[in-house]
């Protein structure tokens, strides 16, 4: 025979109230950190994009180490963000949509030693920007504080 269970005195579960009362406290925090992720992936983007155009950079370094000829980066916004230019025809670099590259000045040249141009570079996309220099000794790219 199945014994009987024992009547328990006393509550059995949550009421309606209590798990009302702890989703509304979920959607709260929920609300809080919905806008504070929205921000971080922005950011993460905008950093993932500038070590894209930091790596066409050094490419076009080694392109220059490598194949022992100078390589020039020129911004025309007209045909292109920007082009990378050595021994063969000018080929066009891509960038994320949205993301504005500026140079001072307008072209670098990299140098098959592995110097380069002295230059300036700010990539930006909104309200976020970074800004870097082209060390004209190693041809390096380094962040601006």
């Amino acid at each position: 025979m199945a014994a009987a269970r024992p009547h328990r005195l006393g509550r059995q579960g949550f009421s309606l109230f209590e798990l009302l009362l702890v989703l509304l406290l979920l959607a709260v925090v929920a609300a809080i950190a919905a806008p504070a992720t929205g921000r971080l992936l922005d950011q993460l983007a905008f950093r993932k994009e500038t070590a894209a155009v930091l790596a066409q950079l050094r490419a076009a370094r080694l392109h220059a180490i490598s194949k022992g000829k100078a390589v020039n980066i020129t911004v025309e916004p007209a045909t292109a963000p920007w082009l990378l230019a050595g021994e063969e025809a000018p080929q066009p670099l891509a960038t994320a949509a949205g993301l504005a590259v500026h140079f001072e000045p307008a072209v670098i040249t990299f140098y098959p030693e592995g110097f380069a141009t002295p230059a300036e570079i700010e990539v930006s996309r909104g309200h976020r920007s970074a800004h870097f220099t082209i060390d004209p000794l190693t041809g390096q790219p380094v962040s601006v504080s």
